[in-house]
Order: structure tokens, then sequence, then C-alpha cells
């Protein structure tokens, strides 16, 4: 760890504070696994092939738990083989083998290995079978008729009808993915001047220009036209009571998780939320399907998918500024494309 710290200190391949420190994370587990005093030097495929296996025991966000508070590594991983918490999947697994695998490439450069022990290791996932996919006109029907929308019976269940009304991100959130296609991440970190009004058209400015906003991608950066079903749906009124908190976040009331993302703990919520109202039975629909339907919409609504890419952050025909580069014209076109967004069969008029 006093090498990593070295490492830290060049950033070799120029990452964000926020992307080191992740890294941190991952190679103090495997720290603890072989051993805090074990020299960099002495790393071999074996213990990364050893600290892999345990990796499949190793539960989600087990900093977090309460249950496995002050435990390392491997007791943690020793005390999930009973407990059977939910363990990480593939994709993450291939995450901490990635940030340690960086970490290594940096030893080999300096010296301290001769090759890096990560190579090959990584877990062959296949895409097709990952694959999440739109909401069904049924799902979004239920979701958006459930207590969360039309009234709860208190904050603890939130799943069971009631007479309380949640009118913050966990209400506005999905709506707003629905009609925008904009990913969680990018909608929990919105702040207050993000929403504004642009030659008459109120827009959301998805960007990384903020202190602890992050973006998928450079590409990611990009102007959104408001949708007007969310205009009718009162999201000018949030936005005014948003304003009144005289804060900078869109929605203050999200908390950062222990990574400091602040879509974190929507994510796990989200998840759950589903399961529960019976929506969510396998890995097929999660948030990131709301971003599924939006580009769904647009086909249907006969555009190609080169004609809104740009709309969804996936290519580099985007705004670099804030509005600098967006002339009326290309604005006339966002506006045109979000306008013909529309879900045949689903009445959201409850909600207005």
């Amino acid at each position: 760890m006093e090498l990593f710290d070295v490492f830290v200190r060049d950033n070799p391949n120029k990452v964000t504070h926020e992307t080191l420190e992740q890294s941190r994370t991952v190679v103090s587990l495997f720290a603890q696994f072989v051993g805090a005093h074990v020299p960099a030097s002495a790393i071999t495929k074996k213990e990364v092939r050893e600290w892999k296996a345990a990796l499949r025991d190793y539960p989600v966000k087990a900093i977090e738990m309460a249950v496995f508070r002050n435990m390392d590594f491997r007791k943690t991983v020793e005390a999930n083989r009973k407990l059977k918490k939910r363990t990480i999947s593939d994709k993450t697994l291939n995450r901490y083998l990635a940030a340690l695998g960086s970490f290594c490439k940096w030893l080999v450069a300096h010296g301290y290995l001769n090759d890096t022990p990560t190579t090959g290791m990584f877990v062959k996932i296949d895409k097709a079978e990952q694959k999440v996919q739109s909401y069904s006109t049924e799902q979004l029907t239920r979701i958006f008729n459930s207590p969360l929308y039309v009234g709860c019976m208190s904050e603890q269940k939130i799943h069971k009808p009631g007479s309380l009304l949640i009118r913050d991100h966990r209400f506005w959130v999905p709506l707003m993915s629905l009609f925008s296609g904009a990913r969680l991440g990018e909608l929990c970190q919105l702040t207050i001047s993000d929403v504004e009004n642009h030659k008459g058209h109120w827009v959301l400015h998805i960007t990384n220009e903020e202190e602890g906003q992050r973006l998928k991608t450079k590409g990611s950066r990009r102007v959104v036209p408001l949708h007007p079903e969310l205009i009718r749906l009162g999201f000018m009124q949030h936005l005014e009571q948003s304003k009144v908190t005289k804060q900078n976040w869109l929605f203050p009331e999200i908390q950062p998780d222990s990574r400091g993302s602040r879509s974190g703990r929507m994510s796990d919520f989200y998840r759950k939320y589903l399961k529960k109202i019976g929506v969510k039975n396998d890995k097929s629909v999660n948030f990131h399907s709301y971003r599924h339907s939006f580009t769904d919409a647009l086909r249907r609504a006969g555009h190609l998918d080169h004609q809104f890419a740009f709309l969804l952050g996936h290519s580099q025909n985007n705004v670099t500024g804030r509005y600098g580069n967006l002339q009326e014209g290309d604005l006339a076109r966002r506006v045109q494309l979000v306008k013909s967004v529309t879900y045949p069969d689903l009445d959201l008029s409850h909600l207005r």
C-alpha cells in the first residue's frame, strides 16, 4: 500500500481522484488477502487466482453492511459463506481485477514485477445473456400505479398502499429517465442550474462541471430538452421547491454512498422496490430499462439510431460547453426528437 501511494501520486492514466480512491479500496482488499506486509514483488498469478476465487463469495457493498463491520477481507468472505448475502457480479469482479491490473502494470513499469499477474484472469461475460430489456407497457403501468406514485403506507413500507405521497427523487428520477433516456447517475447529480430555459425551451444540461458530478464518458455531456409530459406532471413546481432549499442540488435529499456516488443508494432502493411490487424477478429489467424504453420510443416514432445517438450521449455530436455550441436549429431538432417520444396505452394522467 506504500507503493500504491506512489502510484496515486504518479497517476499514470490521469484518472479522477474518485477513481483512484475506488482503486485504493480494491487493492486494499487484495492486500488484506495476501497479507499487508507481503512485498509487491511477491505478487504472482497464484495470489491473484486465489483472490479471484475468494471474490466469488464477497458480498455486495460489504463495507456498508453492519454485519461485516470491522472484518477484513478474509473474515468477510468466511462469514458470508454462512450468511449467503448477495455476492458481487462477474462484471464487478472484472472491475476489481482491472483496478489491481492497472496498479500491477505500474509495478512492472517501475521494476517491481516482471509481468502483469492479472493478464488472462478476467471472466468472459456473454453480453447477449446480460442484455437489459425495455419495460413493457404492463410493467410501466404497474410501476406508475404502485404505492410510490399513488400513496404508500410509510417511509419504511413504501411498497404498501397508504395515504403518504412521495414527491422526492424517488418519484421524479424514474419519470425523468423514461422521458429523457438519461442514466440514473446523470439524473441524481443534476444541480438546479442544470435545468434552464434556453430560447423558450426548458432543457436538462447533463454535465460534470460541478464538484461531485461524474459522467460515464466525455461524450456523455449533452443537452436534453424537457419532455412536455414532465412539465404536465408538475416538474417545474419541484424545481421551484428545490430553489427554496437554497442548495445546489436538484435533489438535495440524496446522500452519497460510501464511494461518493449520488446514485448508489437510489440504485439499491429501486432494485428492491421493483422486486417488492412484482416487476423484477430476474436481471432482464432494472433502472437502465428506462433508457432502453426511451430508445425504443424514438425508434417507434420513426427515427433511426444514428439520428438520435447524440441525444443519449452515444456520439461526439454533442454539446461540449453550456450551450456554447448549441445552435438554434440543433435545439429545435432535439426538441422535436424528445416530443416524439410517446408510450401508447400508458396513462399517467392520475399523477398530474
